[in-house]
C-alpha cells in the first residue's frame, strides 16, 4: 500500500512540475525601455546656431497628451541634459538646443545626455539611457524674437532619412515650457501643436525644431505619398490656441522613398488611439484666461483645439527577452527528477532475471515490512 501511495505522489509531483514549466515557458519578460542618440555623433565638433538632436527609442511610447499625469509603465517623455543640467524635454524623434529651458551653451567640450522619464516627470526606473561627448566650436544661444506671440514655418519640412520630416519654427513673443504641459496656463508661455492637412494633430512642439510623424499620431495614413500641408499653432499649457498664434500652412511632398525609411520605433497601432486632449488630472482653464487667449473655431475652422490625440489607454505589451528564466529551468529539473524517481520505482516492480517474481515479490516484501 505504501509503495502505491509513493508512486501516486511522485506521479502527481511530476505532472505538477511539468505543468508549471510549460506555463512559465509561455510568459514573457518585459524588455527594458531604451533611448539612444543617433545624431550628433559621439565626439563630434559642432558649429552654427543650434544642435539638432536626433534620438531613437524602443519599448517606450512618448505621451505628450498625459504629461504631468500619473505614471504608466512604458509611457512618458525624454529629458535632455548638458553637463548634468536639465536642458529641455521632448516627445519627438528630432529636437534642438539651445532652447527656452537652456538658452545659452558656451563653447568647448560638453556631455550631452538623454534620459527617459515617466508621464509624471519622474525618472523612468530601469531605462537604458545614453550620453555622448560633443565639442562646440562656438557659443550658442536662443531666444524667441520680440513682439506679439506668433509662429511661422521656415520652409517646407525636410526628410531626415529615417521616416521623419523635420520642421523648423520661427517663434516670436512666446516661450516654450515642455515640463509644464497640462499645468495651469501662464501668459506668454506654452507649446505648439503640429497639424497635418488642416486638422490632423501630429505632434506637440516644444523647441524651434520638431518632427512628424510621432507617437502622438502613429496612424499610417497621416503621411502618404503626395502633397500635404503642415500648420503650427501656439497653445497654452492647457492646449488652448492663443490669439494670433497660427502659422500659414506650408506645403511639402512625401515620396515613396521617404515612406520606405519609416522608423519602426514609432510602432504604436492606430487601434490604440482613444484618448482626447482633455486628459484626467488637468486643471481647467479659467473663463477669463480662455476669453483672453483662446481662438474660437469660428475664426480658425481648419484647426480644432479638441482634436483627438493618439495615446493608447494601456501600457505597451511586454516583449520576450529571448531566453528562459531561472525559475523555468528549476521547474524543468524538478519535473525530470520526479519522472526519474517514478521510473526507478516502476522498474523495481518489473519481472527481470534477477527478480523473477517481479511485482508480486516486491508487493510481498512491502506487505511483510508493513506487518513488522
Amino acid at each position: 500500500m505504501r509503495r502505491s501511495i509513493e508512486i501516486l505522489f511522485i506521479s502527481l509531483l511530476a505532472i505538477f512540475s511539468l505543468g508549471l514549466g510549460l506555463a512559465a515557458a509561455q510568459t514573457v519578460t518585459p524588455a527594458l525601455p531604451t533611448i539612444r542618440i543617433v545624431a550628433p555623433a559621439n565626439n563630434a565638433t559642432l558649429n552654427g546656431e543650434r544642435i539638432v538632436l536626433t534620438i531613437a527609442k524602443s519599448n517606450f511610447t512618448f505621451d505628450p497628451a498625459a504629461t504631468n499625469n500619473p505614471a504608466i509603465a512604458g509611457r512618458g517623455n525624454y529629458r535632455i541634459f548638458i553637463d548634468g543640467q536639465f536642458a529641455g524635454m521632448d516627445f519627438g524623434a528630432v529636437t534642438s538646443l539651445p532652447n527656452d529651458v537652456m538658452p545659452n551653451i558656451k563653447a568647448g567640450p560638453h556631455k550631452l545626455a538623454v534620459r527617459l522619464y515617466n508621464r509624471d516627470n519622474t525618472p523612468y526606473g530601469g531605462a537604458q539611457n545614453d550620453e555622448i561627448s560633443i565639442n562646440l566650436a562656438n557659443a550658442m544661444s536662443y531666444a524667441a524674437a520680440p513682439g506679439q506671440p506668433g509662429i511661422q514655418i521656415a520652409g517646407p519640412p525636410q526628410p531626415d532619412g529615417r521616416g521623419h520630416y523635420v520642421i523648423q519654427a520661427k517663434i516670436t513673443g512666446y516661450k516654450m515650457a515642455p515640463d509644464l504641459v497640462n499645468r495651469p496656463p501662464q501668459p506668454g508661455i506654452g507649446h505648439y501643436h503640429v497639424y497635418v492637412d488642416g486638422n490632423k494633430l501630429a505632434n506637440v512642439g516644444v523647441a524651434d525644431i520638431s518632427s512628424i510623424p510621432s507617437d502622438l499620431n502613429p496612424d499610417p495614413t497621416l503621411l502618404t505619398a503626395g502633397q500635404h500641408t503642415v500648420t503650427l499653432v501656439l497653445e497654452t499649457h492647457q492646449h488652448v490656441p492663443i490669439a494670433g498664434g497660427t502659422s500659414q500652412p506650408v506645403t511639402f511632398t512625401v515620396t515613396v522613398a521617404d515612406l520606405a525609411a519609416h522608423d519602426p520605433t514609432l510602432a504604436t497601432t492606430p487601434a490604440e488611439m482613444n484618448m482626447d486632449i482633455a486628459t484626467p488630472g488637468m486643471v481647467a482653464t479659467s473663463a477669463a484666461t480662455a476669453a483672453s487667449t483662446a481662438v474660437s473655431l469660428a475664426t480658425m475652422p481648419a484647426i480644432s483645439p479638441t482634436a483627438t490625440l493618439t495615446t493608447p489607454s494601456a501600457p505597451l505589451a511586454p516583449t520576450s527577452d529571448g531566453g528562459p528564466g531561472f525559475g523555468l529551468w528549476l521547474l524543468a529539473i524538478v519535473g525530470l527528477g520526479a519522472i526519474f524517481v517514478l521510473g526507478q520505482s516502476l522498474f523495481r516492480g518489473r519481472t527481470t532475471p534477477g527478480n523473477p517474481n517481479g511485482k508480486a515479490a516486491a508487493l510481498a516484501a512491502e506487505d511483510a515490512g508493513d506487518k513488522r
